[in-house]
């Protein structure tokens, strides 16, 4: 699918994008951060919920086919771009020579890394291990202390990535 298929308005100054890799929010806010650092963009808006992505351009910076040439670039390294409209067995590959489904196990592991069940446990985890830290010291326990502080550590980590949006 190029990215042409997924124009349903474009008049100069502006288009419209919709496609069901979009839904998820947080290709949408990657693809709308990455859009939003060309020169000559002007807006982005991306909608989770519609799937679709309104762009304001400055038609002096850039011509229709300039835009056109960079999203069909940009396209390739969009998570699930090319995976409503191609079968598995015939999507192209990216640069780095793995198709587009070898993200899929990435793309699970910050599924359950920013699940709310498990930024729950991880906050509790991450409780205990200051207090376990900070107990650790006045007892001379160095071992204790480093090992409670590298559990909070990751812990903030994986609280850092569940509420990056917010940051």
């Amino acid at each position: 699918m190029s990215v042409t298929d997924c124009i349903t308005s474009f008049v100069d100054g502006r288009v419209r994008l919709r496609h069901p890799a979009l839904k998820d929010g947080a290709t949408a806010e990657l693809v709308s951060s990455v859009v939003g650092g060309v020169e000559g963009i002007l807006a982005v808006q991306a909608n989770p919920v519609t799937g679709s992505l309104l762009i304001y351009y400055d038609t002096e910076k850039l011509s229709r086919e300039q835009l056109l040439e960079l999203a069909e670039q940009g396209a390739a390294f969009v998570p699930g771009m090319n995976e409503s409209a191609v079968p598995a067995e015939g999507r192209a590959e990216m640069p780095s020579g793995r198709a587009c489904k070898a993200c899929a196990p990435v793309d699970e592991l910050l599924g359950f890394l920013t699940r709310r069940s498990t930024t729950k446990f991880i906050d509790r985890a991450m409780l205990v291990s200051l207090i376990a830290s900070l107990a650790a010291l006045p007892l001379g326990s160095r071992a204790v202390h480093t090992a409670a502080g590298g559990v909070f550590v990751s812990g903030l980590l994986q609280h850092l990535l569940a509420h990056r949006k917010a940051l």
